[in-house]
Formats: C-alpha cells, structure tokens, sequence
C-alpha cells in the first residue's frame, strides 16, 4: 500500500468513526460527545501509529529520541479542535487542586496576551513556552489530554531540536518519523471532516488563545454541540498561519479527503485582477 493510500485509509476511518459518534449528539452530554470525539481520534491515531512505525520504521532504525523531560518542542504555537480544548479543559479540572488550576488559569491568560500575533519564529526567539508546560518539572499538566499536534511530534534527532529551540537552521526539517506525525494528522483531519459533516464547527484553533476562553467559559460544550463556533475568537493569527505554511497542511490534506472519500472537491476562488 502507497503511503497516499494508507493515509486516505486512516482518514476514512476516523471520518467513519467520528460520524458515528457525532449521529449520537442528540442522546449524549455535550462535553462527553466532545471528550468522545477528541479521544477518539487519538486513540486511533495511536494505534495507526504505532502500527505503521512497527511495519516501516524499523527498516530505517526511525526511532524517537523524545523523552520525558525534553521540552524543546513545548515552545511553539499548537492548533487544536474545540473537542481537544474541551477535553484539556475537563481533564485540568478534574486533576488539579483548585489552587494549581488557578495557577494554570492565570499562565494560560497572560501567554495567550502576549503570543496573540507572534510568528512562528517569534516564538522560537522568545523560547516562550506552551501554557500547559510545568517548566520547573519539564512536564506538561495536561500530557493525558495532549492535542493531535502535540501526540504527533516527534525527533530522531535531539541536537535538531535543540538548534531550533536556540534559532538556529529554523528552515532545517527537525528529522523524524513522518508514519508518527501523519498517522496523527490523518486521524486528525478524519475527525475533523466528520464534524464538518455534521455542522459541528471543525476549525482548528490556537491553543493558548482558545484555553483562555475555554477555561473562562462553562458553555463551551453546549454551544459546540449546538453547531455555533465557542471558539472563534481564538483563530490563528494570520501572520503565524503563513509563517508555518498551514495551508500547505490543510489542502493537500482536503483534497485527499475528497477524492477518497467521494466528496466533491472544493473549487478555488478566481483571483481579483
């Protein structure tokens, strides 16, 4: 199988899973259909994950060098789904004391202020750490409930890591296991076409600016399940979406979809003149 077929394969699967869940909506509390669709995506991105590096991996010797501890890449702008914030948001507020959730509260307000219009580079200069991330442990609060993005990342080379992380070679590819990272985003777009599908708001939003309403928000859930969009406010900064290319993710990514799927592919608009 080509890998643009295992990857049309995952998307499918997790398109297919998703919609399951999301036909349930009317019979299930939206914070757990939320959670369900979050942990969903995961778990299978996981699975297909692991399997992929199992079959193909092991020919290169691509292992991971990421270990617990090693923060270089907790230092960069994150995306995730209304469903992955809520599920962050459920899982802070289930694990931490009142105390230690208000000291999250706070780091997440102040770093969403001040990272609102940083480009990607900005970031790495300003070595300005996700809100999530205990520095003083090197562990991140919410590792249980991690986005997509974050499940994904990964190096084989720890001294690319830490070149970029001290701005150095930022237009150098960090080496890794693209079976990882894909098999993740694939699970990822899959769970995000079957929102789409079902008028859930699919978009994909800045982490620290997304907590921060999230966490000040109690009908975040509600108001997702509804169809409307929470969130929106927390869009990407447009100047930090064309610094990471993002829309090369995306559209490669879409027109995979529809084509394996059997949806029409979206035209493009014509350029003013």
């Amino acid at each position: 199988m080509s890998v643009v077929d295992w990857k049309a394969e995952i998307v499918k699967e997790a398109l297919a899973a998703s919609s399951a869940l999301a036909r349930e909506r009317a019979a299930c509390e939206p914070s757990a259909l939320a959670k369900a669709v979050a942990e969903d995506a995961a778990e299978r991105g996981h699975s297909n994950g692991q399997a992929l590096m199992g079959e193909h991996d092991v020919h290169f010797r691509a292992v991971p060098v990421c270990a617990e501890g090693c923060v270089f890449c907790c230092h960069q702008a994150v995306m995730a789904t209304t469903p992955e914030i809520v599920a962050i948001v459920d899982y802070l507020r289930e694990s931490l004391t009142p105390a230690a959730l208000a000291t999250v509260r706070a780091r997440v307000e102040e770093i969403a202020k001040r990272t609102r219009d940083l480009t990607h580079r900005e970031w790495y200069s300003k070595q300005q750490a996700c809100p999530l991330l205990d520095e003083k442990s090197g562990t991140c609060v919410a590792h249980e409930a991690r986005p997509l993005a974050c499940r994904g990342a990964n190096s084989l080379d720890v001294r690319a890591c830490m070149d970029a992380f001290d701005g150095k070679n930022l237009d150098a590819p960090i080496p890794k296991s693209a079976f990882q990272e894909a098999a993740m985003q694939s699970s990822w777009l899959g769970a995000m076409a079957a929102m789409a599908e079902a008028n859930l708001d699919p978009e994909a939003y800045d982490v620290s600016q997304a907590l921060a309403l999230a966490l000040a928000r109690e009908d975040v859930p509600e108001r997702w399940a509804r169809g409307e969009k929470p969130l929106a406010e927390a869009r990407i900064a447009r100047s930090l979406e064309r610094s990471r290319g993002y829309a090369a993710l995306y559209d490669p990514a879409r027109l995979l979809l529809h084509k394996r799927v059997g949806h029409q592919a979206p035209k493009k608009k014509p350029k003013k003149r």
